[in-house]
């Protein structure tokens, strides 16, 4: 009931990406998916910064994080919370999904 309530009151966002196994070089995504977030029409260039603040923290980490991605998958937790409170004031559930290929 309390991870209800939690997505009730400030939401969730997806963060779905696939890299190369090897490298960590990004082979698809980031794509950006939230629900109870904000409304469809705002969400454009608030997803853009989302997406270009997962690039950069995959660019950054992405060699030494090739092999861990629960800590990439942490890193990309954090940053998300980080930027929504900035922007919108409020820290929604991240789930960030990286598949390796």
């Amino acid at each position: 009931i309390k991870s209800r309530r939690k997505v009730a009151e400030t939401g969730i966002v997806f963060s779905v990406l696939i890299r190369n196994s090897v490298t960590g070089a990004l082979l698809g995504g980031p794509e950006i998916i939230s629900k109870g977030l904000v409304e469809e029409d705002t969400q454009t260039d608030l997803f853009d910064g989302a997406k270009h603040l997962v690039k950069a923290i995959v660019k950054e980490h992405g060699k030494r994080l090739a092999r861990k991605t629960p800590a990439l998958q942490e890193e990309i937790r954090l940053g998300l919370r980080r930027y929504f409170q900035a922007q919108l004031g409020t820290k929604p559930v991240v789930l960030p999904i990286v598949v390796d290929i």
